[in-house]
Order: structure tokens, then C-alpha cells, then sequence
């Protein structure tokens, strides 16, 4: 399984995305403490200039 962590659009808040091994994605904003059931090994990455884009935009 993997996740990605972004800020939540509002201040204070944390959104998570997490992919499993058979192509099912869930995710949204935190609204408690997650607990895992398992092993979980953590991967921390930091970007200088990150970009977002959305879909909508590449659209217009």
C-alpha cells in the first residue's frame, strides 16, 4: 500500500491518499488519529518549488 500526504485546504488540517495492491484508492481529510494494523514504513520527501496542477486547468 502507498499514501501520499498533502496539506488541507484549510490551516491545520492534513489530506491522505492511500493506494493498495489491487488499484483501489481512498483518501480525504483527517478528522482523528489513524491507526495502522499492520507494519508501516514511513518515506519523507521534501520538494523546493512544489507545483499542483488540476485537471480542470490543463482543460481550459
Amino acid at each position: 500500500m502507498t499514501a501520499t500526504f498533502l496539506p488541507g485546504r484549510s490551516e491545520g488540517s492534513l489530506a491522505v491518499t492511500l493506494a493498495g495492491p489491487q488499484r483501489q484508492v481512498v483518501g480525504g481529510v483527517m478528522a482523528g488519529p489513524m491507526v495502522a494494523a499492520g507494519i508501516v514504513i514511513v518515506v519523507g520527501a521534501t520538494f523546493a518549488s512544489p507545483a499542483f496542477h488540476s485537471l480542470d486547468e490543463l482543460i481550459k
